[in-house]
């Protein structure tokens, strides 16, 4: 299979978000919930490829890291560690 051709980019395709809650609970639902919006939102809008065709769900990839490192961070940005 031959490897594909990629165009170059005015920017990078890459957003990294991260929310607070009153709970951890809390802020993995707003994190989800904005994840799932932003994807809504950039599914047909962003155009991929020579031909501009409308970005559609397979062309998207959520990555996350284990949330371990958020309790470290939050804890420390709260002053509660």
């Amino acid at each position: 299979m031959p490897a594909a051709i990629c165009l170059r980019k005015r920017c990078p395709s890459i957003e990294v978000t991260a929310a607070l809650g009153e709970t951890d609970e809390d802020a993995a639902r707003i994190e989800a919930e904005w994840i799932a919006s932003r994807i809504l939102e950039l599914r047909g809008s962003l155009t991929l490829g020579e031909d501009s065709r409308a970005a559609d769900f397979s062309d998207m990839a959520v990555l996350v890291r284990r949330r371990r490192w958020w309790v470290r961070w939050r804890k420390l940005s709260t002053g509660s560690a």
